[in-house]
């Protein structure tokens, strides 16, 4: 019997036939190229680092990432694909607003959970959709921060300008909201680059402007042209990376810019390092914390005896996001302004003011 065993083991072990836990594919929806580009490739890099933490740990979990292209029929596309082809149990993206609204119904119909670490409230404005959820701060309590900072200083004639989309139009009325002082609007098309007609009109009318762009690509030549035309009132901006090129472009404009970022806990700072030491370089993008957040709830989510998203609907785990991850009705992480600080570029770098 033992000659029997001894022999089905080496044969085992031979044709690679040894029963092992099936490998649990996770699918990845990222903004590796286009206008996200500067957040989805943070947000690929922290989820391999999620996982990679997780199957050093005994799991056997496989990242399966696919770009978007910050284009919503090849979000679409690639979700398709993940879902129907590689049948994966859960997918982590995809990056911003309008991908994800338009991947969040084929999701549903396939009854397929979907974490986005970099999306507003506004996706679910006017729907629920109950696979869907978000590790993102919450754009209403960084708009929060951001106004209440912005009415501190005092400023009493306050343009907004934003671009048309659902991102950029949620945070726009959000700021519209949150601040008492009289606002002058202009609307901007996500492709121009061209500020200067509305760039003059500020000048000429306001003593702060607020900024809801979708990408740092529209935000640069805007702060390059403000710059030109000798504007040197402050910027308030709705989020930004923290990025050389724009630690650049923001110590070049006179005026000042500022903008809420994530407050620095002690297990966001712990989760910094891992990813400095697995990347050779610390994140940039603000939802790369989200990001790894989006992957260790799905990593722990599918261990447990019940469905993925009902335990979701009740989690209650550390994060590096925030000190506890719970989901509001909506699927949103429940976190107030406390959540963030006002930043700064400065010489030596982003500092907080506020």
């Amino acid at each position: 019997m033992k000659q029997a065993f001894l022999l089905l083991f080496l044969v085992a072990c031979a044709t690679g036939h040894m029963t092992t836990e099936p490998t649990i594919k996770i699918g990845g929806l990222f903004a590796l190229t286009g206008g996200g580009e500067s957040w989805g490739a943070d947000e690929l890099k922290s989820v391999q680092l999620a996982i990679e933490e997780a199957n050093a740990e005994g799991g056997n979990f496989l990242l399966i990432p696919e770009d978007t292209h910050t284009t919503q029929t090849v979000a679409v596309t690639a979700a398709t694909k993940l879902i129907t082809l590689d049948n994966v149990a859960a997918i982590i993206g995809p990056t911003w607003d309008e991908d994800t609204a338009a991947v969040a119904p084929l999701a549903q119909r396939h009854g397929k959970v979907m974490i986005s670490p970099s999306i507003s409230e506004g996706v679910e404005a006017t729907v629920n959709y109950p696979y869907l959820f978000s590790t993102w701060y919450s754009d209403i309590s960084a708009v929060q921060k951001i106004s209440s900072f912005v009415t501190s200083q005092g400023h009493d004639n306050i343009a907004v300008v934003y671009n048309l989309n659902t991102w950029a139009t949620f945070q726009k009325d959000l700021f519209e909201k949150e601040t008492a002082e009289e606002l002058e609007i202009f609307a901007a098309s996500n492709q121009v680059q061209d500020f200067r007609t509305i760039l003059l009109k500020i000048k000429e009318q306001a003593d702060a402007v607020y900024v809801a762009f979708t990408s740092d690509e529209t935000l640069l030549p805007f702060m390059k042209q403000a710059q030109e035309l000798g504007l040197d009132i402050p910027l308030f901006l709705g989020h930004q990376t923290e990025s050389e090129t724009m630690l650049e472009w923001q110590l070049a404009y006179q005026g000042g810019v500022y903008h809420p970022y994530p407050k620095e806990t002690e297990a966001h700072k712990g989760f910094v390092e891992r990813f400095t030491k697995k990347h050779g370089q610390p994140p940039t993008g603000p939802s790369a914390a989200p990001a790894y957040d989006a992957a260790k709830l799905i990593i722990t989510g599918l261990q447990q005896d019940q469905p993925l998203q009902e335990w979701l609907t009740t989690a209650d785990i550390e994060g590096v996001t925030v000190p506890q991850l719970r989901f509001t009705s909506k699927g949103m992480i429940a976190a107030g302004p406390e959540a963030f600080d006002v930043r700064k570029a400065t010489s030596e770098g982003f500092a907080t003011v506020g």
